[in-house]
């Protein structure tokens, strides 16, 4: 039996999914009550200026420097976020996959025969 703060948190998320309480109710089988009254409590904290915040997990920050954090990352496209490479270089996906696959295109039983099918 999840305890009252892991149903809380998952009824938290599945709102904020954009699921129903009924779909909520449904799927976890918690309480009418419990749902509802979680629900009530999100929707309004939507309306409140702090936020919604989850028990134990106090922001002790001013509001000013909380919203200057959610505006930058706001600003930021899909897009703008550098690829996942060390070097931010993503033509070294494409060169590696292909060197790796001319040169596995058969076993290479020696390092001469391995040089030999990369520098094709």
């Amino acid at each position: 039996m999840p305890s009252e703060l892991e149903r809380r948190k998952a009824i938290i998320v599945a709102l904020r999914c954009g699921r129903a309480p009924k779909e909520i109710i449904d799927f976890f089988k918690f309480s009418k009550a419990t749902v509802y009254s979680i629900a009530k409590s999100v929707k309004e904290s939507e309306n409140n200026e702090e936020g919604f915040l989850t028990p134990g997990k106090k922001d002790s920050r001013p509001i000013q420097f909380r919203k200057r954090s959610a505006e930058s990352l706001i600003l930021w496209s899909k897009e703008f976020w550098p690829p996942n490479s060390p070097d931010l270089n993503s033509c070294n996906y494409y060169l590696w996959g292909v060197l790796e696959r001319d040169t596995n295109k058969r076993a290479h039983n020696t390092v001469d025969s391995l040089k030999a099918a990369s520098s094709r």
